[in-house]
């Protein structure tokens, strides 16, 4: 990448970093806007609820029948 593609990417970056935060603000984040915010944070992606609906449901699976080893 040339510089000015670079610094155009970064421009845009930071063009949607910030509309996300401004819809956060007025709480109307969408779940893009909530992706955008962590991966600018350096924080991973948050678990989808179905997987953790389903987790949850192979930990109750093992605590009620027992975990092999």
């Amino acid at each position: 990448m040339t510089e000015a593609e670079v610094f155009h990417a970064e421009r845009e970056r930071e063009f949607l970093l910030e509309r996300a935060l401004e819809r956060a603000e007025r709480n109307q984040a969408t779940a893009e806007d909530l992706e955008i915010i962590r991966f600018e944070c350096g924080k991973p992606k948050q678990p989808s609820h179905s997987k953790q609906v389903l987790a949850d449901v192979f930990a109750d699976f093992g605590n009620i029948f027992g975990k092999t080893q």
